[in-house]
């Protein structure tokens, strides 16, 4: 793809106000003062880069999200193999109900209604998902308030709304007890990957084991060989 010479770098404010410029819809007036906004923003770049990471930060309104993203199997591939299959479930389940900035408070006994698990061992998952990396606790909870702990989601792992926000990842990183670094070289697959292969004119997602001493094995991968 091509660079685009009246918006070099991408800008969300660049481009809104172009497409503003050349719409069907836009009165002469209209496209006038998008032109003018236009000119005046080329100028000041450190400006645009503002008001593009506002933009790109701000929240979506919480009832319009109806799912998260999770990190695919290349990137965190070998966490079915560091998790147990109920700290799965235990994860899965916070996933599910955590808020744009990977929050969520529940009581043990709102987890109790939630999975097939005892208290004990949601405890116990919980306790375990601390200790790997995968969730922190902002803050513990008080029983005798019966006022339920909040944990924080890895954004490595699961995101909810907003992509690529790095404020939630040095926030979770500051208050864990991993290093990102180490975290995430651990939980990619070394010898297995995701792949997509093509059969006929369809397109499935698949894996693959990988020979790291031959180096076209991705190249066949692709191929769906």
């Amino acid at each position: 793809m091509g660079r685009n010479n009246k918006n070099p770098n991408n800008s969300t404010l660049i481009q809104s106000l172009l497409e503003i410029m050349c719409h069907d819809d836009a009165s002469d007036d209209i496209i006038k003062a998008a032109q003018d906004l236009y000119n005046l923003l080329k100028a000041d770049d450190t400006l645009t880069k503002k008001i593009d990471t506002i933009v790109r930060l701000k929240d979506y309104a919480d009832d319009k999200i109806s799912f998260a993203k999770i990190s695919q199997f290349n990137i965190a591939g070998r966490k079915y193999k560091l998790l147990t299959a109920n700290e799965l479930m235990v994860l899965d389940c916070m996933i599910a109900c955590m808020s744009q900035h990977n929050k969520i408070t529940l009581h043990i006994n709102d987890f109790t209604d939630l999975l097939p698990l005892s208290r004990r061992k949601i405890i116990d998952c919980i306790k375990s998902l601390i200790s790997k990396g995968f969730i922190v606790v902002l803050q513990p909870a008080i029983n005798r308030k019966s006022i339920p702990a909040v944990y924080m989601v890895n954004p490595d792992i699961a995101t909810c709304g907003k992509k690529n926000n790095y404020q939630l990842i040095d926030d979770f990183y500051r208050l864990s007890n991993v290093k990102r670094g180490d975290f995430t070289d651990l939980l990619k697959s070394d010898y297995i990957q995701q792949c997509i292969i093509k059969v006929d004119k369809e397109k499935y997602g698949t894996i693959k084991h990988i020979n790291p001493d031959a180096d076209n094995e991705k190249d066949d991968c692709a191929t769906g060989k």
